[in-house]
C-alpha cells in the first residue's frame, strides 16, 4: 500500500502560508508607521500653536523690556 504524497499541493499551501505571514507583517509595519505619522502630526501642530502663542507674548513684552532697559541705562 503505497501512498502518493501530493507534494505540489503541500508546496502551494506552504507558499500561501508564508506569503500570508509576510503580508501580515507588512500590513502591521504600515499600520504602525501610519500611527507614528499621525502622532508626529499632532505634536507638530501643538508646537506650532506654542510658537504662535510665544510670538504673541514676545510682541507685547519685548518693547516693554526694551523700554525698561533704556530706563536702566540712563
Amino acid at each position: 500500500m503505497k501512498q502518493d504524497i501530493p507534494w505540489n499541493r503541500y508546496t502551494a499551501e506552504s507558499i500561501v502560508i508564508v506569503a500570508s505571514i509576510l503580508l501580515a507583517f507588512a500590513i502591521d509595519a504600515w499600520w504602525e508607521e501610519r500611527g507614528e505619522r499621525a502622532a508626529e502630526q499632532i505634536l507638530l501642530e501643538n508646537l506650532l500653536s506654542d510658537f504662535k502663542e510665544t510670538e504673541e507674548i514676545l510682541e507685547v513684552e519685548l518693547p516693554r523690556y526694551a523700554q525698561q532697559k533704556e530706563w536702566a541705562l540712563s
